[in-house]
């Protein structure tokens, strides 16, 4: 609904120009192709690599089906994305806690504001969030089931590559069942055969695609990001409205840890004990957790440097904590006297408040200012005469370099390579911009960009052609333009 009465909604940013992009190649033409690449790729367009295809082949559906434009059938995907969630989300809750442990943890869902965030704006987490509670709960309640756990986490390696962390948790489970070692190795190749197949072909697929993007390596500074910890709590437990009435650091201290004082020991007591329903849940939820965990530290130290942890990228996580929270805190109620249930629930409701009074100002800014490339600060971005020069004038050039070259296609329709990046190797960027000069795009206030101006004009002889509140634009020394 929010999305509907806002032409600047859902927001798009650099993820979301590739994951439509590609959607719109698929249809018209079978590919997966997106016109953003990188420094290195010879060409000015690529095919998708950097994100698997899953949200792509999503989005291209109800375009295909219904011949919408590409940002209508986003807004279709984050709708079921969102509904598949909510709904899985009380499933999963009402099966381990019971039926108010499933409207809690649905209520919880839907008025935490770090996860709502998530469907207003081109973000896969939307789909994969369901996908992946959804691959949970068939664990829990149909455990020999290991063929549909192993699809069901294929469909979440396919919509995003972290997804992994579901077929992990398919394939340890099925070799913790069974009853000798050859019918557990059978149950482990079942659960996590479809996920390699799926990477193997999609791989087979784009043969590499943009190479450089993604290269393994060592890279430090993951105990720096620890402080993002922080962070993380706080866009999720705190909401903004509660926090001008409370202060922010007190609530980041009280409530995460009332929440463990309340899960300590409160997880349901189901029939079967470690062997039934509820005690697979338990067990299913705590290896999610810790698996999906592991994977995006060690993609960050191994895989990309720039990968975040903040609220976004662990949302899965966040939602299983939610679903046990709920299942624990209706187990409280339940072993407690009425006054201390009461005392319980009244404080839940209390945050729940809040955190609809945060959506309905999310919404209602959002929907004014947009969010990311819609956001009003971009939106007369191409009116900038630098901007406006490398949209409509650079034609001369068949390459442009950008530290926003996603941003470039979206508002000026132009291909655009990405600018190196801090860990990439200085010396093959400076070679490959030789081979293939053209103009350098730096947007003014903009994404960090990693090699400064300053350094750019040094080692690529570069001379600043227009210089704007918005941007700065540069040209390859002897350019005909800077005769004039």
């Amino acid at each position: 609904m929010a999305m509907n009465g806002s032409p600047r909604l859902p927001g798009t940013h650099s993820d979301g120009v590739e994951y439509t992009t590609a959607a719109e190649s698929l249809v018209t033409d079978g590919s997966f192709t997106i016109p953003v690449t990188h420094w290195s790729d010879p060409d000015s367009t690529t095919l998708l690599s950097h994100y698997p295809p899953g949200f792509s082949m999503a989005v291209a559906v109800p375009m295909a089906l219904f011949r919408l434009p590409a940002d209508r059938a986003v807004e279709w995907v984050l709708a079921a994305g969102a509904a598949l969630t909510a709904g899985v989300t009380f499933w999963v809750a009402s099966g381990v806690g019971g039926v108010w442990a499933g409207w809690i943890a649905a209520l919880l869902f839907v008025s935490t504001p770090a996860i709502f965030k998530l469907h207003i704006a081109v973000w896969s987490e939307a789909l994969y969030m369901g996908i992946a509670m959804l691959g949970l709960w068939t664990i829990v309640a149909a455990p020999r089931r290991h063929l549909l756990h192993g699809m069901i986490a294929a469909a979440g390696v396919a919509v995003r590559y972290v997804g992994v962390a579901g077929t992990l948790v398919a394939v340890w489970f099925a070799l913790a069942t069974g009853s000798g070692v050859r019918s557990r190795l059978r149950a482990a190749l079942s659960a996590g055969v479809p996920s390699a197949a799926v990477v193997l072909g999609w791989q087979l697929h784009v043969g590499g695609g943009s190479e450089e993007i993604r290269t393994l390596g060592i890279y430090p500074g993951v105990l720096g990001q620890t402080r993002d910890i922080v962070f993380l709590l706080a866009d999720w437990v705190v909401p903004v409205t509660l926090a001008r009435i409370i202060p922010a650091w007190i609530l980041v201290l009280v409530i995460p840890v009332a929440m463990v004082a309340l899960m300590y020991g409160g997880w349901p007591r189901g029939e079967g004990g470690s062997e039934g329903r509820v005690g697979r849940g338990r067990s299913v939820f705590l290896l999610f957790a810790a698996a999906y965990s592991a994977v995006v530290i060690l993609s960050r130290m191994l895989l990309d440097p720039l990968i975040p942890f903040d609220a976004r990228l662990f949302a899965p996580v966040l939602l299983v904590v939610t679903i046990s929270f709920a299942a624990c805190v209706v187990e409280r109620g339940r072993r407690w006297t009425n006054l201390l249930a009461a005392g319980l629930f009244v404080p839940l409701a209390g945050w729940m408040t809040f955190g609809v009074l945060d959506l309905r100002e999310i919404v209602r800014v959002s929907a004014v200012e947009g969010r990311y490339y819609t956001h009003a600060t971009w939106v007369t971005w191409g009116d900038d005469s630098a901007v406006g020069w490398a949209f409509h004038e650079s034609g001369d050039y068949p390459w442009l370099y950008s530290n926003e070259a996603a941003m470039v296609y979206h508002y000026g329709g132009r291909t655009a390579k990405h600018l190196v990046r801090l860990e990439e190797d200085r010396e093959a960027f400076v070679e490959a911009f030789r081979l293939r000069p053209g103009p350098v795009l730096v947007t003014l206030p903009g994404k960090k960009v990693d090699t400064p101006p300053a350094e750019f004009v040094e080692l690529l002889e570069l001379r600043l052609f227009r210089s704007t509140e918005h941007a700065e634009l540069y040209l390859p020394a002897g350019s005909p333009e800077l005769r004039h």
